[in-house]
């Protein structure tokens, strides 16, 4: 794992893109995917939600777009996958913010 203690201390420029590609293609996803049935979402490297610099992680940002899913009836399931327990329990707590 030493080679994933830094990554998540600031959004790196991948990040950012792939955020982009998250925010926007979900959405649409779920809207066009999930007019007859449940969409998941699942991020299998999720991490803790957030990153130490304050920024929104890919977990959060799939949380929200299944919010704004919901607003227009789709039904959206979320699934985030993080092995280290510590991570973990601080994914669970940004979830619940």
């Amino acid at each position: 794992m030493a080679a994933n203690t830094d990554f998540f201390k600031g959004i790196s420029p991948q990040a950012v893109l792939k955020h982009g590609i998250l925010t926007r293609y979900a959405i649409y996803f779920a809207g066009r995917a999930g007019s007859r049935r449940p969409v998941a979402f699942v991020d299998g490297y999720a991490g803790e939600g957030r990153y130490a610099d304050g920024n929104v992680g890919s977990p959060l940002l799939l949380a929200s777009s299944a919010e704004r899913a919901a607003k227009f009836g789709r039904d959206t399931k979320l699934a985030f996958v993080e092995q280290d327990p510590a991570r973990h329990g601080q994914l669970a707590a940004s979830l619940k913010q």
